[in-house]
């Protein structure tokens, strides 16, 4: 017999994410420094370089922008499991194995 806790959520607020509600997620939230930074090299180096100065300046925020992403992505996949972002599709709850489901 199954107590209400064992059940699925009908919460919606609750309910475990689809792929493709990850991918975008994981799509917008990972283009937030790589364009905050890009922005910060362009706006930044105005008063100090002219010319062509200006769009190094500004690549090489997007290029310490990415490098950032990389190395926050590369914790979270070493915090969570690569295989078991991209696959999660249990409720969270524990089977009667204490296995997760």
């Amino acid at each position: 017999m199954r107590t209400p806790s064992d059940q699925l959520s009908t919460d919606l607020a609750r309910a475990p994410l689809t792929t493709a509600d990850r991918v975008l997620l994981g799509l917008l939230y990972g283009a937030v420094a790589p364009v905050v930074l890009f922005l910060a090299g362009w706006w930044l180096s105005l008063p100090f370089v002219a010319g062509p100065a200006i769009l190094v300046a500004a690549l090489a925020g997007l290029v310490l922008g990415l490098l950032v992403d990389a190395a926050l992505l590369a914790a979270q996949y070493r915090v969570t499991g690569f295989a078991a972002r991209l696959t999660r599709r249990g409720t969270g709850a524990l089977a009667q194995d204490g296995r997760p489901t």
